[in-house]
């Protein structure tokens, strides 16, 4: 067995050498070129720069600056911020101020038409201008029933309750702005909105001390006693 195995052995590892040593046929050969070649990424052609319908002879020339000789100073331009001017500053302040001064005016000039503006609103603008109204005619009888307590007789006209400062003298214009004329007679006065040169009677109120217990003598005299004694029945 060995001495078969022997041989056979040996004549492997030089069958192998002598396969290395041998020429590679020709065919296997070119076979390399052919790989590397396909391997290898093919050459683009080569795509012209655009033109845009202008030859290189019609393109004139850019002739480069001139150097700059000597020392070189930069030259940098002071930033001025714009002022605007006096109109763009006052006016806008102005167009403020008066806004301002209508919205805080307005509710004590006219507060029916501030509050209630719409047309549909005429009965509950009345309303509201009644209630004012008679709110003020109130104000207007304490200080004259203050003045009548202190002199013993009404003012003979608005102004000297305003004098005496028993009234203020917003009160002696209605709330729709309108004048009020006053007449005192005896122990009583009477108070009316004038519109046209002419009073209003339906929208005046007339006042007397009649009823007053501090004012009215008569309040507290009591019937005289009569002569014959009262009948008094019995059940």
């Amino acid at each position: 067995v060995r001495a078969v195995r022997g041989p056979a052995a040996a004549a492997g590892p030089a069958h192998a050498a002598g396969d290395a040593g041998a020429p590679r046929p020709a065919a296997a050969t070119a076979a390399v070129p052919a790989r590397a070649a396909a391997a290898a990424p093919s050459a683009r052609p080569a795509v012209p720069a655009p033109t845009f319908g202008v030859t290189e002879e019609e393109l004139p020339e850019i002739t480069p600056p001139p150097a700059a000789a000597g020392r070189v100073r930069q030259m940098v331009a002071p930033t001025v911020q714009a002022r605007p001017g006096t109109l763009a500053t006052v006016l806008p302040r102005l167009a403020a101020l008066a806004v301002a001064v209508v919205v805080f005016v307005a509710p004590w000039l006219a507060p029916a038409r501030l509050l209630l503006p719409y047309p549909s609103q005429d009965a509950a603008r009345a309303s509201l201008e009644r209630n004012q109204r008679s709110a003020q005619y109130l104000q207007i009888d304490r200080a004259a029933r203050t003045f009548f307590l202190l002199e013993g007789h009404y003012p003979d006209g608005l102004q000297e309750l305003v004098a005496a400062n028993l009234l203020s003298p917003s009160a002696l214009s209605d709330p729709a702005g309108r004048r009020l004329a006053y007449s005192a007679e005896n122990l009583a006065y009477e108070v009316q909105p004038v519109e046209g040169g002419e009073p209003v009677a339906e929208l005046g109120v007339r006042e007397a001390i009649t009823g007053d217990f501090l004012l009215d003598p008569d309040f507290l005299d009591l019937p005289e006693k009569p002569e014959r004694p009262p009948l008094v029945l019995l059940d």
